[in-house]
């Protein structure tokens, strides 16, 4: 009886009512700092892509923007996409993908790929929330001003509010700016920046093992993770072309998907997207895809490590 019971309720909340989802990944593992929740385990993308599939049809992206460019029903269909580039999507989640034939678009960060460079963001969770010890006090260098903000030693929430000040503070700055800040920071807490192949992206040889056209696609990020909206458009346009030269270099195949970084966007940028070649564009927005929607402005929702219950809920929103 309760198995039967919450059988129908994953039927009725995923029920395809308001037209095609996309669903916003980022890795699949479980990392121990990971304050963005970012990470799903395989276990939840499991049975979280089967009790999807229980409602809808997975479709590549690329299946979808081309229905919705004829006027074909797309209704009842739901798209799988990752951020990044992470080698745990290929790793921990390729092979749940895989046996449960679902398609995928993975966006790729193209100047990060094959380097050990870590994202921003994962650098500065280390710093900040994973050393043993902090400083009384650090400086933020941002660009034309020093802030200073106190640390109350054995305080996980006085870390927590130091993280989320810092990392809302360099998310709009250019990469080299950014990087200074993170990279002083490095310097200050633990004497240096420290780059671990847990949190590194896919190498090009990755990518490879990834690609395979119409089932697990790949798609451009920009080449550092900008926030477009910060940017002048020539310096838009320089970051979306170049990541869709890079992907195309990796793939011998052009990307024709993009996804914005942070969901930052604006008409400069959704105009560079289009003249790199781009015919589907994703954003941070969370609904349904409606049949007016503009297809460089696609709407996703963030997924996180839910069981399949609690997904089925959420998405019902």
């Amino acid at each position: 009886m309760i198995v039967q019971r919450a059988s129908n309720l994953l039927k009725r909340l995923l029920a395809p009512r308001d037209g095609p989802i996309i669903l916003m990944y980022h890795r699949v593992g479980a990392p121990p700092c990971d304050p963005a929740q970012l990470a799903v385990t395989a276990d939840n993308l499991a049975q979280q892509i089967e009790a999807l599939k229980a409602r809808r049809t997975i479709v590549p992206l690329g299946w979808l923007a081309e229905r919705r460019a004829r006027g074909l029903p797309v209704d009842g269909t739901a798209v799988i996409t990752f951020d990044d580039g992470y080698a745990d999507v290929l790793h921990n989640g390729l092979p749940v993908l895989a046996r449960l034939d679902c398609p995928a678009t993975i966006f790729l960060a193209t100047g990060t790929i094959g380097t050990v460079t870590n994202m921003w963001w994962d650098v500065l969770a280390r710093l900040l929330l994973a050393s043993e010890t902090l400083p009384a006090e650090i400086e933020v260098a941002l660009p034309g001003r020093r802030h200073r903000i106190a640390i109350e030693q054995g305080s996980a929430r006085s870390r927590a509010r130091a993280y989320g000040w810092i990392s809302e503070a360099v998310r709009p700055l250019v990469s080299a700016a950014r990087d200074a800040v993170v990279e002083d920071l490095a310097r200050q807490i633990r004497g240096g920046r420290e780059d671990i192949s847990s949190d590194r992206l896919m190498t090009p040889e990755e990518i490879l093992q990834w690609h395979r056209k119409g089932m697990f696609d790949i798609g451009a990020h920009t080449v550092s993770h900008a926030s477009l909206t910060a940017l002048p458009a020539a310096a838009q346009h320089a970051e979306i072309a170049e990541s869709c030269r890079a992907c195309a270099a990796l793939t011998g195949e052009a990307p024709t998907s993009f996804a914005y970084p942070y969901g930052h966007h604006d008409p400069r940028a959704v105009h560079a997207a289009a003249s790199a070649g781009i015919s589907a564009a994703v954003t941070t927005e969370k609904r349904k895809v409606r049949a007016s929607e503009h297809p460089l402005t696609l709407p996703r929702y963030y997924v996180g490590n839910w069981q399949a219950d609690d997904f089925a809920m959420r998405l019902s929103l």
